[in-house]
C-alpha cells in the first residue's frame, strides 16, 4: 500500500484553465466541485493510488461520491466571502503580472488514513489534515524558493481516496525566467497532438512564425523539482504519523554519541593514538590548510574511509549497544516510511552519511577537531621550544636557563621531541643542570617512542655514554656537541618552516578579507 501521493503541474498566465479558476474562487462548494474539469490541470491524476487508473475519475466526471470542501489556505481554515474576493483579486494580479499558476494534488489511501488515525468510521480529521497540510506544503514552497507565493487548498472526497487539491500563485512574480518553444493549444488550453506519420506516435505541434521557425517565449519557470515533491511528502508524514517520539529518540541517540566523541580525547587512549597520528601525517601531507580540515573538503576526499573507520573503531569501543539499537530504529522508520511513499527510501543511509548532519560526517569533524587542537599545540609547542632554547644562548639578551629548563619540561611533558632531546642532551652534559646518563636516556628513550629518529640515533649510543670517561672522551664529547649542533639546526628549519606557514595563512585571510572588503563595496 502507498499512503501517499503526490503530483505538481504548472499553466501559464494565459491559459484558460488558470481564467477559470479565477472565475469560480468564490463560488460555493457544489458550483466549484460541477466546474471542475474546467480549470483541473488532473483529471489523469484523480483516483490515483499505486500506479492505478481507478474509475473513480469517472465517478468523478459524473458528479456521483465526489464532495468538495471549502477553502482553506496558510492562515484561514474557512474563507468568508471578503476573504475569498481578496484572494480573488490575488489571483488576478498574478495573472496580470504574469505568474505561473502551479496546480499540486496529494492523495492519500484512505486505508493509511485509517492506520494512522486521521479517518475513522468515514469521517476525516479535517483539523489535523489541514494543519499537516500547511507544513507540507510551505515546505515544498520553501524548497522552490516560492516563499512569496499564495495557494488555497480544498478536500475532495470518495469512497477510496481523500485528495487535496492546491492552488499556487506569484501575486508579484519573483521566480527565475527561461526561455521556453511555443506550442500549438487546443481551445481548451491543452497542447495540441498530432500523430507522425512516420512513426504513429503523438507528437506536439510546434508554433511557428511567419518564417517556419518555432516561437521561443520567456516565461517564468515552471516546473518543480521532484525533490520538492519529495520534500512535501516526507512533511506531511512526519507531521501526520505518530513516529515523531521515535525520529526525537533517534536524533537523541546520534547527539549523545557525538557529544561523547567531542568529549573524549581519542589521542590519549593507546588504542586510537597510532591510527589517528598516521591520519595526522597523511593530512598534513595533502598541503591543507588547518582551517579547512573538514569532513567534506575536496582534498582530505580520499581519506574519507579512514576517519569512518576511525568512527566505526570510536562506536564499537564505546557506544556498540547503542549504535545497535539506533540502526534497529531507524531501520523500522524506514519500512513504515517504504509503506508510505512506496519503492525504496534512504532514511538509514541519510541518518548515517547526509553530508550536512549524518552520523558519520558528524563523527568525522569530531575526530578533525581533535587533530586541528593537536596540531595547533604542536605549533604552539614548536614556538616555545625556539624561545627556550634561545633562553640557553649565554650571548642572547633574553638568556634565562631556570626560565628555559621550566618551558622545555612543560613542551616535553606534551610530547615534544625537540624538548626531549634538547633535555636529554642537558642531563647527558651536564649543562645548567646536574649530570644524570639515566634522566638523560629517558628523555631519549620518550623522543624515540614519539618517532623521533635523534632520539633513536642518541639511544644508539647509550653504550658509548656509559664509559666511565665519557666525558674526557674527544670522540664522544665531539659526537655530543654534533648532536647538540643538529638539533638546534633541525629545530630552526621547523620553527622557520612553521613561521612561513603561519605568515602565508595570514597572508591568504587578509586577501581573502580584502576580496571581501572590495566586493562589499
Amino acid at each position: 500500500m502507498v499512503g501517499i501521493v503526490a503530483v505538481t503541474r504548472f499553466c501559464t498566465s494565459g491559459s484558460k484553465a488558470f481564467s477559470e479558476y479565477i472565475n469560480y474562487i468564490d463560488r460555493d462548494n457544489a458550483t466549484r466541485k460541477d466546474k471542475m474539469d474546467q480549470y483541473n490541470l488532473f483529471e489523469e491524476y484523480l483516483g490515483y493510488m499505486e500506479n492505478e487508473e481507478k474509475t473513480v475519475v469517472d465517478d468523478y466526471k459524473n458528479n456521483t461520491t465526489e464532495e468538495v470542501s471549502a477553502l482553506f489556505t496558510r492562515d484561514k481554515d474557512h474563507l468568508s466571502l471578503d476573504e475569498k474576493t481578496k484572494i480573488k483579486d490575488l489571483f488576478k494580479a498574478a495573472q496580470n503580472n504574469e505568474s505561473n499558476m502551479w496546480q499540486t494534488v496529494i492523495s492519500f489511501d484512505n486505508r493509511y488514513l485509517e492506520q494512522i488515525g486521521v479517518y475513522k468510521d468515514k469521517i476525516l480529521d479535517e483539523k489535523k489534515l489541514i494543519t499537516s497540510s500547511r507544513a507540507a506544503i510551505d515546505a515544498m514552497l520553501h524548497k522552490e524558493g516560492l516563499d512569496n507565493a499564495v495557494w488555497t487548498a480544498s478536500f475532495h472526497y470518495n469512497t477510496d481516496n481523500i485528495h487535496i487539491h492546491i492552488a499556487t500563485i506569484e501575486p508579484t512574480p519573483m521566480r527565475e525566467k527561461k526561455i521556453y518553444r511555443e506550442w500549438v493549444r487546443n481551445p481548451d488550453g491543452r497542447i495540441k497532438m498530432q500523430r507522425n506519420q512516420d512513426t504513429g506516435k503523438l507528437e506536439k505541434v510546434p508554433l511557428l512564425d511567419e518564417n517556419g521557425n518555432q516561437v521561443l517565449k520567456e516565461q517564468y519557470k515552471g516546473t518543480f523539482k521532484q525533490s520538492s515533491i519529495e520534500t512535501l511528502k516526507s512533511t506531511m508524514v512526519s507531521e501526520l504519523e505518530t513516529d515523531k517520539e521515535q525520529m526525537i529518540e533517534i536524533s537523541s541517540m546520534l547527539r549523545d554519541i557525538i557529544k561523547d566523541k567531542k568529549d573524549t580525547s581519542l589521542l590519549n587512549n593507546d588504542k586510537f593514538k597510532e591510527r589517528l597520528i598516521n591520519l595526522y601525517k597523511e593530512i598534513k601531507a595533502t598541503g591543507t590548510e588547518r582551517r579547512y580540515w573538514n569532513y567534506n573538503q575536496k582534498t582530505l576526499h580520499h581519506l574519507k574511509g579512514e576517519i569512518d573507520d576511525l568512527s566505526d573503531f570510536f562506536i564499537s569501543s564505546y557506544h556498540q549497544d547503542e549504535f545497535k539499537q539506533i540502526v534497529s530504529e531507524i531501520e523500522d522508520l524506514q519500512a513504515k516510511f517504504a509503506n508510505t511513499y512506496g519503492g525504496n527510501n534512504s532514511y538509514l543511509e541519510n541518518k548515517l552519511y547526509n553530508p550536512k548532519d549524518g552520523l558519520y560526517p558528524r563523527l568525522g569533524n569530531a575526530i578533525l577537531k581533535e587533530l586541528q587542537t593537536y596540531d595547533r599545540a604542536r605549533s604552539n609547542q614548536l614556538k616555545t621550544v625556539s624561545e627556550a632554547i634561545e633562553m640557553l644562548d649565554k650571548t642572547s639578551s633574553k638568556y634565562d636557563p631556570k626560565t628555559a629548563i621550566f618551558k622545555l619540561e612543560k613542551a616535553s611533558e606534551m610530547g615534544n621531541s625537540f624538548a626531549q632531546n634538547r633535555l636529554g642532551l642537558m642531563y647527558l652534559k651536564g649543562e645548567f643542570v646536574k649530570k644524570d646518563k639515566v634522566r638523560a636516556m629517558n628523555y631519549f628513550n620518550r623522543s624515540a617512542a614519539n618517532g623521533n629518529r635523534f632520539g633513536s640515533m642518541m639511544l644508539s649510543k647509550k653504550e658509548v655514554y656509559s664509559t666511565k670517561d665519557y666525558g674526557r672522551n674527544y670522540h664522544v664529547s665531539r659526537y655530543i656537541e654534533r648532536s647538540t649542533n643538529r638539533l638546534r639546526r633541525n629545530l630552526e628549519q621547523n620553527y622557520e618552516s612553521w613561521k612561513n606557514k603561519a605568515a602565508y595563512e595570514e597572508l591568504q585571510r587578509d586577501i581573502s578579507k580584502r576580496t571581501d572588503d572590495y566586493e562589499l563595496s
